[in-house]
């Protein structure tokens, strides 16, 4: 078994972590970052890895990894409880950056939260919190336009409207003028 504050791992604490068929069968307990094989990463690269041991901490605890910023994590599994007191937990990684990969890997056990902050069955939250503006949240609805009705537009510069501030205008212009529908939506979507 294995015991500590911050950065607590089965096979190792902290580091920039790469394994291939690793098994930890110890338990795992501790604060923060808390993992079955690394509590605290800035790069993973882990495959055909195996955890059994019960995890407990207070947040930010995977049962493989505590916390990965960026690569990837395949065919491993999970079969350690984990119980967190605060949240951020996860049946493969408790909170992963926005370029971590997970491919094939499972969870068999209970995650259990006893807090207010996220929890998942594989990952507890994804990307760093932050502040979203209105200019971001802009972008984030002409994206998601510009995806659906892209193909459909025919050319159509949704960004003019964005730059000025009008996404709304262009977008209500872009359907009154092409005669969009749902409809042609899924039409469209049913022929590719």
């Amino acid at each position: 078994d294995v015991t500590g504050v911050e950065g607590v791992g089965g096979i190792c604490g902290e580091a920039q972590f790469g394994g291939y068929g690793l098994y930890n069968k110890g338990n795992i307990s501790g604060a923060n970052y808390i993992g079955g094989l690394c509590g605290n990463t800035s790069i993973v690269v882990a495959q055909n890895t195996v955890n059994t041991g019960k995890l407990t901490g207070e947040s930010r605890i995977g049962g493989l990894v505590g916390k990965a910023l960026t690569g990837s994590l395949t065919l491993s599994q999970n079969y350690g409880p984990i119980t967190s007191q605060e949240g951020y937990a996860g049946g493969v990684v408790g909170l992963m950056g926005d370029n971590v990969l997970i491919h094939y890997c499972a969870n068999h056990a209970a995650v259990e939260n006893q807090g207010k902050s996220p929890v998942g069955g594989i990952v507890g939250e994804v990307g760093e919190p932050r502040e979203w503006s209105p200019l971001d949240i802009t972008y984030c609805v002409y994206g998601v336009a510009d995806m659906i009705m892209g193909p459909l537009s025919a050319g159509f510069d949704f960004a003019k409207f964005v730059r000025a501030g009008q996404l709304a205008t262009g977008i209500n212009l872009f359907l009154s003028v092409s005669g969009f529908t749902f409809r042609t939506l899924f039409s469209y979507l049913e022929e590719v």
